[in-house]
């Protein structure tokens, strides 16, 4: 091979290398211009850079000597933007705005549990099939699950309906391993469980004196057209006592917490005050270990609340 045509395909190799690192606005100028420029600065370093030949190599086609340094990118310097050139970077774009949902229940001071159900069940009967076909619920100590059961069972207080809220109804699931009483609540879509249970007959249940559990429904109404469902549940306090040092003072408590509900279309949005440090409400307190009938007792500190549209629990002073 020719000498001239050798160093030619030189030029054009270390060219094409040189190209690879360039920044983005070299590689867009026309490559007659970006050759030339590479060749000019190639034959103006007299030699440097270039690849050194064996006189050897100027005659046959051995192959070629040894690369010398690297190729000093500075040299293109002349090519780079000068001061006050105008570039044609695009400008960024705004982000595209995400639609914000406006929540069906104001924030709330008090710790809730908020939620939504969809009415996808025609009837109570339809619904206990459903249970009945889900797959059962063992215990963790291997206890193989029970054959599961749902019936309906009379409501415990009266409910007067209206066009929204259509009526309601009370089950009884066993679910393989747990009993417990259930609120299904009727409305133009369908039937649709609400976060009320009460009853429960539960194995597994830990015991924790802290944990409310529900055994019974005081009220069920509609609030500023919203469903409010005031429930009962007992906990575990404790009294001082000097009877005896065999009683440590603690002493069943009765408290008064409220579910309430409202309906969206299909959905049904749910909210429950009934977390740790839920409003007081009323509460009353057994007077001894021996328990006696909650009816027997008068509540304490017991008050009267008003439900906000927008879901907010507002509660009174104290009677």
């Amino acid at each position: 091979m020719r000498p001239a045509r050798r160093a030619g395909i030189v030029v054009a190799a270390r060219a094409l290398a040189v190209g690879m690192r360039l920044p983005p606005f070299m590689k867009r100028l026309p490559c007659a211009t970006m050759l030339c420029a590479l060749a000019g600065c190639l034959a103006a370093s007299s030699g440097e850079g270039a690849v050194s030949r064996s006189p050897a190599d100027a005659e046959g086609d051995e192959p070629l000597g040894r690369a010398a340094e690297p190729f000093d990118i500075g040299r293109l310097a002349f090519l780079l933007p000068v001061a006050g050139e105008v570039t044609s970077t695009p400008a960024p774009q705004p982000a595209p705005a995400i639609p914000q949902e406006t929540p069906v229940f104001a924030p709330s001071e008090h710790l809730v549990w908020d939620d939504e159900v969809t009415a996808e069940h025609a009837s109570v009967a339809s619904f206990c099939a459903w249970e009945n076909a889900s797959p059962a619920y063992g215990l963790d100590d291997g206890t193989p699950p029970g054959k599961r059961a749902c019936r309906e069972i009379a409501v415990p207080v009266p409910f007067k309906p209206d066009k929204a809220y259509l009526g309601v109804a009370a089950v009884r699931v066993f679910d393989g391993a747990a009993s417990y009483s259930l609120l299904l609540l009727k409305t133009s879509s369908g039937w649709s469980t609400l976060p009320v249970a009460w009853g429960a007959e539960d194995p597994s249940d830990p015991g924790c004196p802290s944990i409310v559990r529900k055994v019974g429904v005081e009220r069920i109404g509609i609030d500023n057209g919203i469903l409010t469902v005031m429930t009962l549940g007992e906990d575990t306090t404790w009294v001082d006592t000097h009877e005896s040092d065999m009683d440590g003072g603690a002493r069943g408590r009765l408290v008064r917490q409220i579910t309430i509900a409202k309906v969206d279309g299909a959905t049904v949005h749910t909210r429950s005050y009934t977390g740790f440090g839920a409003p007081v409400l009323g509460h009353k307190i057994q007077p001894r270990v021996k328990r006696v009938a909650w009816s027997a007792l008068p509540w304490v500190d017991r008050r009267s609340f008003e439900i906000t549209d927008k879901g907010l629990l507002l509660v009174d002073e104290p009677r």
